[in-house]
């Protein structure tokens, strides 16, 4: 089957109800250690970021959200620089 194919009959099936951090992230978690993310800045040394910092980079960023009375169905925009903020998961 040729790639144009496969993409013009690729669909996602995604459930109503779909957490990706929680499928994703949180599933990892249970073992603190294990390694998401090498960020290799264009100079320095490498940042490794496991699975529970992130987890808990979201859940900061979540209950922010919370904090500022946003609920399940509010509209937000997320405006992100592309690669990792400095500092982002001590």
């Amino acid at each position: 089957m040729r790639l144009e194919q496969v993409a013009a009959n690729f669909s996602w099936n995604i459930p109503d109800l779909y957490n990706i951090g929680a499928d994703v992230c949180d599933k990892w978690s249970q073992e603190p250690a294990r390694i998401a993310l090498i960020h290799k800045p264009p100079v320095g040394d490498n940042v490794e970021y496991t699975f529970a910092q992130i987890r808990r980079l979201s859940n900061q960023a979540a209950n922010s959200m919370q904090s500022a009375n946003l609920a399940c169905g509010d509209r937000i925009a997320v405006l992100l620089p592309a690669g990792i903020c400095a500092g982002g998961a001590q």
